[in-house]
């Protein structure tokens, strides 16, 4: 399952790449025109800037985060920094962080 949605998600840079053959642009060029941050030359440059983390995706977080994962490790599965993976979390729990189950 996890790895059709990683298909998924990389099929815009597919595109992008595409663009860039066809269209005879940079790559990064290529990204612009299909909304992709490059991220060139940022400190986590091989995660991406992913907002549209599900709710089930969520869900799988904390459980993962309850087997002793770390944000790390979870960020690594989710193709996002470890911040993302905390701050979502944080995001999810709310007023209730203090009480989360791990």
């Amino acid at each position: 399952m996890r790895a059709v949605h990683q298909e998924e998600f990389l099929k815009p840079n597919y595109y992008a790449l595409y663009v860039a053959i066809k269209g005879k642009v940079s790559v990064s060029k290529a990204c612009s025109l299909m909304g992709i941050s490059t991220a060139k030359g940022t400190k986590n440059s091989n995660y991406s800037n992913r907002y549209d983390i599900k709710e089930d995706e969520i869900l799988e977080m904390i459980e993962l985060k309850k087997e002793g994962k770390s944000y790390q490790e979870i960020g690594e599965r989710f193709m996002i920094t470890k911040g993302a993976v905390f701050s979502k979390l944080k995001r999810h729990y709310g007023g209730e962080w203090d009480n989360r189950p791990w």
